[in-house]
């Protein structure tokens, strides 16, 4: 029988990390897809929770229809901003309105950014989501969005590299600029690493050109005198890119890959941040969650920009 394995929980951080342990998420019978665990129908579930469908790797869903540590670890981090950071926390709790994740499988990191930041009262105005997987993994992704009060979601296919987005993705971005691009375990392969910071560097100057275009646009709306203080205005921050990266250090040494300048530092996860210096892009740690004692299984979170 399938199973379907939701996650569960309010927004505020202290509450999470009270009432639920860490990362143990319960498993149910999928049955029908409009259950959600505890007998709610998908349309009552609570304003201040959220239920992801993550039926694993079966029916055509791939590695993407499971929800990784890496993106539990990236939504913490994420609640972990209200706690820490004054600065950090006013850029979210005011720009934060447009979110787009990279490689989303089930949306879990996206669609956890998009009803945090709406309990926040930022009206988080859209919600992007986009993977290379198969047509069942984006339905999937959507539906879970959906389930979850969110209307203005898209899912797209997206295969990382320059030039390769579609038509509709492209127009998304430039009509709802995103703030805050998230991904999750998108760095374990090497041979997408160099696509992947193609793509990055692509979003963040169709943003800018985007947001251009919609202060020039409301300049004329507003007549000449207002486009002069409109000109004037200081620019909106550039988006803040965050990807999860797990380090998989067993994996890469049995894949003759060896270990990383140290031990529990995934030689995978230093070749990105060397791709990502090649293609104009400055990378900063930012978080490393230790999952075990070992140290083996850490997650590390980099923030991303471009270079001046």
């Amino acid at each position: 029988m399938l199973r379907s394995s939701f996650a569960s929980f309010p927004f505020s951080s202290s509450s999470f990390r009270n009432n639920h342990p860490r990362w143990k998420f319960p498993r149910y019978p999928l049955g029908n897809r409009t259950n959600t665990p505890n007998g709610l129908s998908s349309s009552s579930s609570s304003s201040n929770e959220i239920r992801i469908d993550s039926p694993g790797w079966s029916a055509g869903y791939g590695t993407g229809g499971k929800i990784w540590l890496s993106s539990k670890v990236l939504a913490e981090y994420l609640l972990k901003q209200e706690e820490e950071e004054e600065e950090e926390e006013a850029f979210y709790n005011t720009n934060t309105r447009n979110v787009l994740e990279l490689g989303c499988g089930t949306g879990y990191a996206g669609i956890f950014a998009a009803k945090y930041y709406e309990a926040k009262e930022t009206k988080t105005s859209s919600l992007t989501l986009t993977d290379g997987g198969t047509e069942a993994l984006l339905r999937l992704c959507e539906e879970n969005a959906r389930q979850n009060g969110i209307d203005d979601v898209l899912s797209c296919k997206y295969e990382w590299g320059r030039g390769t987005m579609c038509s509709s993705l492209r127009e998304r971005v430039k009509r709802f600029p995103p703030d805050l691009i998230l991904g999750s375990d998108c760095t374990y392969e090497r041979k997408a690493h160099e696509d992947l910071c193609e793509s990055i560097a692509e979003l963040l100057e169709l943003v800018a050109r985007g947001r251009e275009r919609g202060k020039n646009e409301e300049a004329k709306r507003r007549g000449n005198e207002r486009a002069k203080d409109s000109s004037s205005s200081s620019p909106l921050p550039p988006p803040r890119v965050l990807l999860a990266h797990q380090h998989r250090t067993f994996a890469s040494l049995l894949n003759g890959r060896g270990f990383g300048p140290s031990i529990g530092l995934d030689p995978n996860y230093v070749h990105f941040l060397e791709t990502c210096e090649r293609k104009g892009l400055v990378c900063e740690e930012v978080h490393t969650e230790k999952l075990a004692w070992h140290g083996l299984r850490n997650v590390s979170i980099v923030s991303i920009i471009k270079s001046p």
